[in-house]
């Protein structure tokens, strides 16, 4: 048994002892403990009691032990067992004692005053056994409160690493924990509870240490952990008891509990985990599926429509074309049965495309003419998408698929939904390290940027576009010629207004470096608008993408990374050509320049905000006050794409007259909020991906920042541009949401499973480590439309070099895995070293064995076809995996059976012969450092 299930038993009181011993904790089980306290497993937060240096004092054996230390959320490293007690002695001094600690180990510990969430100094102590007395700290007595991290270094594999103490529930690397100096240490401290634990998101819960004062925080993440400044998601404090309403976040929050004596003197601390479960805003999904939910929806009555073999997507309007044809390929994707698209008359079950808005009502009919707008009426006889123009019928047939699903069924229907802002724009910086994958991008823009409803692409695409030579730039990494006309081919079939962009990010510097001559300092970045032959070179360049994007009316100029250098050098390498011009005026010479060969070339040029944002980039040298230098004409051609909420550029450029974008670089939640009090004065919400391939979802384990350029950002952005009241939902709860409901838009890899007989693989490995959480198990695990059976949970260790045999020969349509990844730091580092050109490398190998002789091998590759069993909850959506399966820990579940912390990947495999039998199929481990876990395994036979 591991410690934490031993711990975790010891903690759950009531509903632990129905859990059936941490085996299948389920709904109901929990749900007849509903009324019972639940002891909230305990957070990092420690008394330190009065002690001695000698090792034998009495007193030491008071002092909490701590014991058990584990690395990051997601990080596979088997924890260590050591004893750690703390402790303070007449003076002030801190005491250590250290035993049983594992060979090649030492604790180490850092100290600190209480005080904002980062220690300020460094490793206070690198301890091995025995007791210590360590100086350099602050003095310690009665009530004094101080910030601790104290974890144990080792080795292992050749990667030092230092695990936290974490004595339950989610590790909390990332803070220092409180510490507080104590007269008689346990004296006050009693059990954190929460009364009544209740069953959903809106159930009161109260939470209570008598005699406490209470303090909760759920920070970005939910895990306890804090990004970069961003305040808490949530936080409350008062006197024990306190009432909790429903959470706005759904994850794990710390709460903290400080007992106060008559003279106000700190005099016991206890600290727990507590489970948030958030609910979801009614405007992201309706009942029937539809993301967003319409804004106008009539449920009509009567018979079902379903969607049958046979059934055809009937063409009424033939400049909807491409929108049919898209209908038909998600249809038969999400169902298996693709309807034939065709013109002329339809018949009863069949689908219809067209524009003709008058038998609608007067209500229905209003919203749908609007730019971008469709309307759907649906019963037993057929379904109908009506839209203005292409844009409208694009977003209608994707509805339409939404609602019908992976059933093919939707209730009798009217429904109208029209965008709230004028514009949604997707920029997508395209850099390439290796050849270009356009059926991949194709994909992307139809199961992706298409669902997000987005009608702007802008392409950065100086760093990839095809240059004839003339310039000098280096042709590798680039596309051809015919992989750009392809990739606008395929954009502008679905609406999408592509616009090209990014000049200003040209390789870091690659026009100073290819023109040293125009450089505005030696080995710099920026070229000289002063001299004579920069703006003719930029002429010429942008005269050629332009023309090779053809007829458009826009031009993204960047102009976000503008920064001339060449006054801090000494005077004879400052340009003499720039050196004592402002450099606001510099901006403003070069913006003026771009803003005019936009309008003689037909566009208006956009630039990123960030340099002409008061309060932001605009202070750095005074950009801001370049939009004083530029004259109405020039003004009035310029949109401006803010890039963040710094500066607050809507109350600081929306007063100037120049149309506003509202874009972000990932789509953190402290970005997207606030679009409802905005949405008057921007034009657009949208989300800036600057990562080669567009739907990258690899990082590091836990919260990494690369995470945000998942394919839940992308789609998000694009539809709260049609419903701005989404943005006040956290990401991770309309994500959780949507997963949990099949949403078609989260399982862009999924593609149905031929017809045939199910049958449930029986499989055998290694038993579950003790460095992954124990999971919750239901009785049967069901995802995406396909009942899995019941748990077989196998683990795959790649360092012991072993493949796991599935028992499948014989006649094999499609193979079914639901599993997830646990990798350490030093398997990620080998994966991204691995890497190929769209930024991945397979973390298992699917080995197929023909009956012929032939091995075929299908790789499963992080963030794309598998991902974490934990960590970051970004990771809950990635793009080639069939669906999700939010499942709870044994921890979590003990709280609430809908809190979902832990989460497995179905994957699928499709025959390409199914004629030719299979002799044995295998799955393979590649990467030491990473176990593969698998939940269940099928075969359609």
């Amino acid at each position: 048994m591991s410690d934490l299930r031993a711990v975790s038993r010891a903690l759950w009181g009531r509903a632990g002892s129905l859990a059936a011993l941490g085996l299948g904790l389920g709904a109901a089980a929990v749900a007849a403990a509903a009324d019972a306290p639940v002891v909230l497993p305990p957070a990092p937060a420690l008394e330190l009691g009065p002690c001695e240096l000698r090792a034998d004092a009495p007193c030491w054996a008071e002092a909490r032990t701590l014991a058990r230390f584990h690395p990051a959320p997601g990080v596979h490293q088997d924890p260590v067992q050591a004893e750690v007690r703390l402790a303070w002695e007449a003076g002030g001094a801190l005491l250590v004692q250290v035993a049983a600690l594992p060979e090649g180990v030492l604790v180490e510990l850092v100290l600190d005053r209480e005080g904002g969430d980062a220690l300020r100094r460094g490793v206070l102590a690198e301890l091995g056994e025995g007791t210590h007395r360590v100086s350099g700290g602050p003095a310690l007595a009665p009530g004094t409160r101080v910030a601790l991290r104290v974890g144990v270094r080792r080795e292992q594999a050749g990667e030092v690493a230092v695990l936290p103490w974490t004595p339950s529930g989610p590790a909390d690397v990332a803070r220092p924990f409180p510490g507080l100096a104590v007269a008689r240490p346990g004296a006050h401290a009693q059990a954190l509870r929460v009364d009544p634990t209740g069953v959903d998101a809106s159930s009161p819960r109260v939470l209570d240490a008598p005699g406490a004062h209470l303090e909760l925080t759920a920070w970005e993440g939910g895990t306890g952990r804090r990004h970069r400044g961003v305040p808490p998601a949530w936080t409350l404090a008062g006197p024990a008891p306190l009432e909790m309403p429903p959470p706005p976040w759904t994850g794990w929050a710390r709460v903290e509990a400080t007992w106060v004596d008559e003279a106000g003197v700190a005099v016991g601390l206890a600290a727990g985990w507590l489970a948030l479960r958030a609910p979801t805003a009614p405007e992201l999904l309706s009942p029937e599926g539809f993301h967003p939910a319409p804004r106008v929806l009539q449920r009509t009555g009567g018979a079902a429509f379903r969607l049958r073999p046979g059934a055809a997507v009937v063409l009424e309007e033939p400049s909807h074309a491409a929108a049919a044809e898209l209908l038909a390929e998600e249809l038969g994707r999400l169902t298996g049965l693709r309807p034939e698209v065709r013109t002329g008359s339809s018949a009863r079950g069949d689908v219809r495309v067209g524009a003709e808005l008058s038998g609608l009502s007067p209500e229905l009919r209003e919203l749908a003419s609007r730019p971008g707008a469709f309307a759907l009426e649906v019963d037993a006889a057929g379904a109908r998408v009506l839209a203005p123009d292409l844009r409208g019928a694009l977003a209608g047939s994707l509805a339409l698929a939404d609602g019908l699903g992976l059933d093919g069924r939707l209730l009798a229907l009217r429904a109208a939904d029209a965008p709230a802002l004028p514009r949604r724009f997707l920029h997508h910086n395209l850099t390439l390290s290796g050849p270009f994958d356009g059926e991949a991008y194709r994909r992307f823009l139809r199961r992706v940027v298409a669902r997000g409803r987005y009608d702007t692409l802008v392409l950065g695409i100086f760093e990839a576009f095809p240059f004839s030579g003339a310039h000098g730039l280096d042709p590798r990494g680039r596309l051809q010629p015919e992989e750009l006309q392809a990739l606008l081919r395929d954009a502008r079939e679905l609406g999408l207004e592509v616009v090209p962009g990014g000049l200003g990010r040209v390789r870091g510097g690659e026009l100073a470096r290819a023109y040293p001559a125009l450089a505005e300092e030696p080995g710099g970045r920026m070229l000289c608008t002063r001299h004579p032959e920069t703006f003719p070179l930029l002429e010429g360049l942008y005269d050629e993408v332009l023309a090779a994007f053809g007829e458009g009316g826009l031009v993204h100029i960047a102009h976000d990374e503008v920064v001339w250098r060449s006054e801090r050098l000494p005077a004879e390498d400052r340009c003499p050509r720039c050196a004592g011009t402002p450099r606001w005026r510099l901006f403003a010479d070069s913006l003026a320049w771009h803003l005019d060969h936009a309008r003689r070339r037909g566009r208006r040029a956009v630039a990123w905000a960030d340099v002409l944002t008061e309060g932001w980039n605009g202070e750095r040298e005074g950009g801001d006050r370049a939009l004083e230098l530029l004259d109405p004409e020039a003004l009035g051609a310029l949109l401006l794409a803010s890039w963040a909420r710094v500066g607050d550029p809507e109350a600081s450029l929306a007063p100037v007259g120049v149309p506003l974008w509202r874009g972000s670089t990932g789509y953190d939640d402290h970005k997207r909020r606030g679009l409802a009090e905005v949405q008057d004065l921007v034009e657009a919400e949208g989300l800036g991906l600057f990562v080669p391939h567009p739907w990258t979802s690899t990082g590091r384990s836990g919260d990494a920042p690369a995470l945000r350029y998942h394919l839940g950002s992308v789609l998000l952005a694009g539809t709260t541009g049609w419903r701005p009241e989404l943005a006040r939902d956290p990401v991770d709860v309309d994500l959780l949401a949507l997963v949990r409901a099949d949403q078609p838009g989260v399982l862009p890899g999924y593609v149905a499973l031929p017809a045939g007989r199910l049958e449930h693989l029986d499989l055998e490995g290694a038993p579950w480590p003790a460095s992954v959480p124990e999971v919750a198990w239901p009785e049967r695990l069901e995802v995406a439309a396909l009942d899995l059976g019941r748990p077989r949970p196998v683990v795959l260790d790649a360092a012991l070099d072993e493949a796991l045999d599935l028992g499948v020969s014989g006649r094999v349509q499609a193979l079914s895995l639901l599993q997830a990844t646990w990798l350490s730091r030093s398997a990620e580092q080998e994966l991204s070293a691995r890497a190929g050109s769209d930024g991945l490398a397979p973390v298992a190998w699917l080995e197929v064995a023909l009956a012929d002789g032939r091995i075929l091998r299908e790789p499963l590759h992080p963030g794309t076809d598998t991902g974490p069993l934990a960590g970051s909850r970004r990771h809950l959506v990635q793009r080639d995996t069939a669906g999700v399966l939010p499942l709870s820990s044994a921890l979590a579940a003990a709280q609430d059976p809908g809190f979902a912390d832990l989460r497995l990947y179905r994957w699928d495999w499709r025959h390409p012969e199914p004629e030719v039998p299979v002799r044995a199929v295998t799955l393979r481990p590649t990467t030491p450092g990473g176990l593969l876990l698998l939940g269940a395994a099928a075969a359609v036979r």
